[in-house]
C-alpha cells in the first residue's frame, strides 16, 4: 500500500472516532481542570476518618484523557467512589468467621449426610476425569451440572458461616455521581427521610447486597424534581438542568452503603458547605 493512502486511511478512521454522535474525543484543558477541581473538592468534603473508620480507597483527582464526542452539548458527568474500613471491627469479624468455620467444618464433615455427599462428589469427579480422557464433552457437561447441584446442597450446611462472612458492618462504601440527570429509586424497602441540609434524602434497605444487613442512604444535592411512578410507585427524580457551560456542577447524588448505624455517622461528617461551594 502506498504511504499517502495509508496516511489517508488512518486520518479517516481517526476522524470517524472523534466525530460528533459517537466515540471519544480528547478532553480539553478546561475539561481536565474541571474534573480535577471537582474530584479534589469531593475528596476534601468526605471525611478521612470517623467513628473508628478510616479511608482505604478513593478515586484519584485526575482529569480524563478522553470524553464522549459531543460532551460539550450537555453537562459533563463525573463519578467518585471510596471505601472506609474499621480495622478493629474487621479483625474481630474475621476471627469470628474463622472460629465458626473451623467448628462447622469439623462438625459437618463428621455427619453421615456430609460423608455421603463427599463420597458422591469424589465419584462424580472421577467420572469427569474419565470423560475428559475420552473427550466426551456431553458427558462432562452432564456431570458438571450434577457436581454444581451437589455443591449447592453441601453449601447449605455452611449457611451460618457464609452469612457471617457477608456481614460487613466494618465497611462503608460511598459513591458520588456528579451531574446525574435522572435517578429512579425502587419503592421496595425505601423510605424518604427528613432532608439532610435541605436536600432530598432517602434510605433503602438492601437485602440483596453482598452484606444482607446493608442500608443505602441517598442524598440529592441540586435542583431536583421528584415524583412517584403511578404504576410502580417508584421514586422518580429528574434534574432541572440549567443552561450554563458543561463544565459546571449542577448536581450530586451521594450514595452511602453500609450498616445504618455508621452510614448516618458518615453523612454527619460530610462537608456539605464545601460541596455546595462549587454547585451552580
Amino acid at each position: 500500500m502506498k504511504k499517502p493512502l495509508l496516511i489517508f486511511i488512518i486520518l479517516f478512521f481517526a476522524s470517524c472516532l472523534y466525530a460528533d454522535g459517537g466515540g471519544l474525543r480528547p478532553a480539553t484543558r478546561a475539561e481536565k481542570d474541571y474534573a480535577v477541581k471537582v474530584l479534589t473538592t469531593i475528596l476534601k468534603a468526605v471525611p478521612e476518618s470517623f467513628a473508628g473508620f478510616s479511608r482505604k480507597e478513593a478515586t484519584e483527582p485526575v482529569g480524563p484523557e478522553d470524553v464522549e464526542a459531543g460532551a460539550e452539548k450537555g453537562v459533563l458527568q463525573l463519578s467518585f467512589s471510596g471505601r472506609w474500613i474499621n480495622d478493629e471491627m474487621e479483625r474481630k469479624a474475621n476471627e469470628k468467621v474463622q472460629k465458626m468455620a473451623d467448628s462447622a467444618d469439623s462438625d459437618i464433615k463428621n455427619t453421615p449426610g456430609m460423608k455421603a455427599n463427599m463420597k458422591k462428589k469424589d465419584e462424580i469427579t472421577a467420572k469427569m476425569e474419565l470423560a475428559a480422557k475420552r473427550n466426551d464433552f456431553k458427558e462432562i457437561e452432564r456431570l458438571s451440572k450434577q457436581l454444581e447441584a451437589l455443591s449447592n446442597e453441601m453449601e447449605k450446611d455452611y449457611k451460618p458461616v457464609l452469612k457471617a462472612m457477608s456481614d460487613k458492618k466494618y465497611q462503608i462504601d460511598v459513591y458520588i455521581n456528579v451531574n446525574e440527570l435522572n435517578h429512579e429509586i425502587y419503592r421496595k424497602n425505601t423510605t424518604e427521610l427528613k432532608p439532610v441540609m435541605g436536600y432530598k434524602t432517602y434510605i433503602s434497605h438492601n437485602p440483596s447486597s453482598e452484606d444482607g444487613s446493608s442500608d443505602v442512604i441517598l442524598i440529592f444535592m441540586g435542583n431536583w424534581n421528584s415524583s412517584k411512578d403511578p404504576v410502580s410507585g417508584n421514586f422518580i427524580l429528574k434534574l432541572n438542568r440549567k443552561n450554563i457551560r458543561h463544565t459546571a456542577v449542577q448536581s450530586y447524588v451521594i450514595s452511602v452503603h453500609g450498616n445504618k448505624t455508621y452510614t448516618h455517622k458518615f453523612v454527619d461528617r460530610i462537608n456539605f458547605q464545601l460541596l455546595k461551594s462549587i454547585l451552580h
